[in-house]
Protein backbone atom coordinates (compact mmCIF):
# COMPACT_ATOMS: atom_id res chain seq x y z
CA UNK A 1 0.00 0.00 0.00
CA UNK A 2 1.35 3.41 -0.92
CA UNK A 3 1.71 5.95 1.84
CA UNK A 4 1.53 9.71 1.57
CA UNK A 5 3.38 11.63 4.33
CA UNK A 6 0.89 13.31 6.62
CA UNK A 7 -2.09 11.54 5.04
CA UNK A 8 -1.89 7.97 6.27
CA UNK A 9 -4.84 6.03 7.64
CA UNK A 10 -5.61 7.10 11.19
CA UNK A 11 -7.50 4.40 13.14
CA UNK A 12 -8.17 6.79 16.01
CA UNK A 13 -10.15 9.01 13.61
CA UNK A 14 -12.36 6.03 12.82
CA UNK A 15 -12.86 5.55 16.53
CA UNK A 16 -13.91 9.18 16.94
CA UNK A 17 -16.34 8.80 14.03
CA UNK A 18 -17.95 5.83 15.77
CA UNK A 19 -18.21 7.81 19.00
CA UNK A 20 -19.80 10.68 17.09
CA UNK A 21 -22.45 8.39 15.58
CA UNK A 22 -23.46 6.85 18.93
CA UNK A 23 -25.26 9.97 20.31
CA UNK A 24 -27.23 10.18 17.07
CA UNK A 25 -28.40 6.59 17.47
CA UNK A 26 -29.24 7.18 21.13
CA UNK A 27 -31.29 10.26 20.25
CA UNK A 28 -33.27 8.67 17.42
CA UNK A 29 -33.90 5.40 19.22
CA UNK A 30 -35.33 7.34 22.14
CA UNK A 31 -37.60 9.39 19.88
CA UNK A 32 -38.82 6.32 17.98
CA UNK A 33 -39.64 4.47 21.20
CA UNK A 34 -41.36 7.48 22.79
CA UNK A 35 -43.47 8.21 19.70
CA UNK A 36 -44.47 4.56 19.39
CA UNK A 37 -45.44 4.40 23.05
CA UNK A 38 -47.75 7.37 22.44
CA UNK A 39 -49.02 6.04 19.10
CA UNK A 40 -47.59 8.98 17.14
CA UNK A 41 -44.78 7.37 15.17
CA UNK A 42 -44.88 7.26 11.36
CA UNK A 43 -42.09 6.48 8.90
CA UNK A 44 -42.78 9.69 6.97
CA UNK A 45 -42.38 11.85 10.07
CA UNK A 46 -39.15 10.06 10.94
CA UNK A 47 -37.49 10.17 7.51
CA UNK A 48 -38.51 13.67 6.37
CA UNK A 49 -36.39 15.63 8.89
CA UNK A 50 -33.40 13.40 8.13
CA UNK A 51 -33.76 14.03 4.40
CA UNK A 52 -33.98 17.80 4.93
CA UNK A 53 -30.97 17.81 7.25
CA UNK A 54 -28.64 15.43 5.41
CA UNK A 55 -29.23 15.84 1.68
CA UNK A 56 -28.45 19.59 1.29
CA UNK A 57 -25.06 19.21 2.98
CA UNK A 58 -24.36 16.00 1.05
CA UNK A 59 -25.19 17.69 -2.27
CA UNK A 60 -22.83 20.57 -1.48
CA UNK A 61 -19.97 18.18 -0.66
CA UNK A 62 -20.66 16.20 -3.84
CA UNK A 63 -20.73 19.34 -5.98
CA UNK A 64 -17.42 20.66 -4.66
CA UNK A 65 -15.84 17.21 -4.99
CA UNK A 66 -16.94 16.88 -8.61
CA UNK A 67 -15.74 20.39 -9.51
CA UNK A 68 -12.36 19.75 -7.86
CA UNK A 69 -12.16 16.38 -9.61
CA UNK A 70 -12.78 17.93 -13.02
CA UNK A 71 -9.87 20.27 -12.40
CA UNK A 72 -7.39 17.94 -10.70
CA UNK A 73 -8.15 14.34 -11.64
CA UNK A 74 -7.11 12.18 -14.56
CA UNK A 75 -9.85 10.42 -16.61
CA UNK A 76 -9.56 7.15 -14.70
CA UNK A 77 -9.74 8.96 -11.39
CA UNK A 78 -12.80 10.90 -12.58
CA UNK A 79 -14.55 7.61 -13.31
CA UNK A 80 -13.89 6.43 -9.80
CA UNK A 81 -15.09 9.77 -8.40
CA UNK A 82 -18.32 9.52 -10.39
CA UNK A 83 -18.91 6.00 -9.10
CA UNK A 84 -18.25 7.01 -5.51
CA UNK A 85 -20.60 10.00 -5.90
CA UNK A 86 -23.43 7.76 -7.10
CA UNK A 87 -22.71 5.36 -4.24
CA UNK A 88 -22.84 8.19 -1.71
CA UNK A 89 -26.08 9.48 -3.21
CA UNK A 90 -27.63 6.04 -2.88
CA UNK A 91 -26.23 5.59 0.65
CA UNK A 92 -24.24 2.53 -0.40
CA UNK A 93 -20.75 4.03 -0.13
CA UNK A 94 -19.73 1.40 2.39
CA UNK A 95 -20.60 -1.36 -0.08
CA UNK A 96 -18.79 0.38 -2.95
CA UNK A 97 -15.70 1.03 -0.83
CA UNK A 98 -15.70 -2.58 0.34
CA UNK A 99 -15.44 -3.61 -3.31
CA UNK A 100 -12.59 -1.14 -3.80
CA UNK A 101 -10.65 -2.25 -0.68
CA UNK A 102 -11.75 0.93 1.10
CA UNK A 103 -9.36 2.87 3.30
CA UNK A 104 -6.57 0.48 2.47
CA UNK A 105 -6.50 1.13 -1.27
CA UNK A 106 -3.91 3.89 -1.34
CA UNK A 107 -3.90 7.69 -1.49
CA UNK A 108 -7.03 8.98 0.28
CA UNK A 109 -6.86 12.26 -1.63
CA UNK A 110 -8.13 10.42 -4.70
CA UNK A 111 -11.36 9.57 -2.84
CA UNK A 112 -12.86 12.83 -1.52
CA UNK A 113 -16.11 11.08 -0.54
CA UNK A 114 -14.32 8.40 1.44
CA UNK A 115 -15.90 9.57 4.68
CA UNK A 116 -19.43 8.91 3.36
CA UNK A 117 -19.18 5.19 4.19
CA UNK A 118 -20.23 5.80 7.80
CA UNK A 119 -23.22 7.91 6.74
CA UNK A 120 -24.31 5.13 4.37
CA UNK A 121 -24.00 2.59 7.16
CA UNK A 122 -26.12 4.72 9.47
CA UNK A 123 -28.82 5.27 6.85
CA UNK A 124 -28.96 1.55 6.03
CA UNK A 125 -29.53 0.91 9.73
CA UNK A 126 -32.42 3.37 9.68
CA UNK A 127 -34.02 1.56 6.74
CA UNK A 128 -34.74 -1.52 8.81
CA UNK A 129 -34.68 -0.32 12.46
CA UNK A 130 -37.87 1.81 12.51
CA UNK A 131 -39.96 -0.83 10.67
CA UNK A 132 -38.57 -3.44 13.07
CA UNK A 133 -39.68 -1.33 16.01
CA UNK A 134 -43.12 -0.96 14.43
CA UNK A 135 -43.46 -4.73 14.02
CA UNK A 136 -42.37 -5.26 17.62
CA UNK A 137 -44.93 -2.73 18.87
CA UNK A 138 -47.74 -4.05 16.68
CA UNK A 139 -47.29 -7.65 17.77
CA UNK A 140 -46.31 -6.76 21.34
CA UNK A 141 -43.05 -8.66 21.06
CA UNK A 142 -40.27 -8.39 23.68
CA UNK A 143 -38.51 -5.28 22.39
CA UNK A 144 -35.39 -5.45 24.51
CA UNK A 145 -34.98 -9.19 24.00
CA UNK A 146 -35.06 -8.83 20.21
CA UNK A 147 -32.65 -5.88 20.21
CA UNK A 148 -30.18 -7.69 22.46
CA UNK A 149 -30.46 -10.86 20.35
CA UNK A 150 -29.64 -8.87 17.18
CA UNK A 151 -26.79 -7.16 19.04
CA UNK A 152 -25.34 -10.53 20.06
CA UNK A 153 -25.72 -11.98 16.55
CA UNK A 154 -24.01 -9.01 14.91
CA UNK A 155 -21.21 -9.01 17.49
CA UNK A 156 -20.61 -12.72 16.90
CA UNK A 157 -20.46 -12.15 13.14
CA UNK A 158 -18.03 -9.27 13.66
CA UNK A 159 -15.77 -11.34 15.90
CA UNK A 160 -15.63 -14.15 13.37
CA UNK A 161 -15.37 -11.87 10.35
CA UNK A 162 -12.53 -9.80 11.79
CA UNK A 163 -10.21 -12.70 10.92
CA UNK A 164 -12.00 -14.36 8.01
CA UNK A 165 -13.24 -11.28 6.09
CA UNK A 166 -11.75 -8.13 7.67
CA UNK A 167 -12.70 -5.70 4.88
CA UNK A 168 -16.32 -6.89 4.73
CA UNK A 169 -16.50 -6.84 8.52
CA UNK A 170 -15.27 -3.25 8.58
CA UNK A 171 -17.74 -1.93 6.01
CA UNK A 172 -20.97 -3.93 5.99
CA UNK A 173 -24.02 -3.45 8.17
CA UNK A 174 -24.47 -7.01 9.52
CA UNK A 175 -21.07 -6.82 11.24
CA UNK A 176 -21.39 -3.18 12.33
CA UNK A 177 -25.00 -3.25 13.51
CA UNK A 178 -23.98 -4.38 17.01
CA UNK A 179 -22.56 -0.91 17.69
CA UNK A 180 -25.83 0.72 16.68
CA UNK A 181 -27.93 -1.88 18.46
CA UNK A 182 -25.92 -1.28 21.62
CA UNK A 183 -26.76 2.40 21.46
CA UNK A 184 -30.44 1.61 20.94
CA UNK A 185 -30.42 -0.88 23.83
CA UNK A 186 -28.84 1.65 26.20
CA UNK A 187 -31.42 4.26 25.25
CA UNK A 188 -34.30 1.86 25.76
CA UNK A 189 -33.19 0.87 29.23
CA UNK A 190 -30.74 -2.01 28.99
CA UNK A 191 -28.45 -0.14 31.37
CA UNK A 192 -30.11 1.55 34.31
CA UNK A 193 -29.43 5.24 34.72
CA UNK A 194 -26.99 6.20 37.45
CA UNK A 195 -28.70 7.65 40.49
CA UNK A 196 -27.90 11.36 40.51
CA UNK A 197 -27.59 11.62 44.28
CA UNK A 198 -25.26 8.62 44.47
CA UNK A 199 -23.16 10.04 41.64
CA UNK A 200 -22.92 13.42 43.37
CA UNK A 201 -21.94 11.78 46.67
CA UNK A 202 -19.17 9.77 44.98
CA UNK A 203 -17.87 12.88 43.25
CA UNK A 204 -17.78 14.84 46.51
CA UNK A 205 -15.42 12.35 48.21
Amino acid sequence: MSRTPGLTYQPEVDGLRTVAVVPVILFHAGIIAADMDHGKFTLANFYQPRVRRILPALFVVMLFSLVAGLILFLPGQLTSLAQSTLAALGFVSNIWLWGQAGYFMGDARMFPLLHSWSLSLEEQFYIFFPPLMMIIARWKLPRMGIILALFALSLALAAAGAYAKPSATFYLLPTRAWELMLGAAITLGAVKAVNDDLFKNEMSH
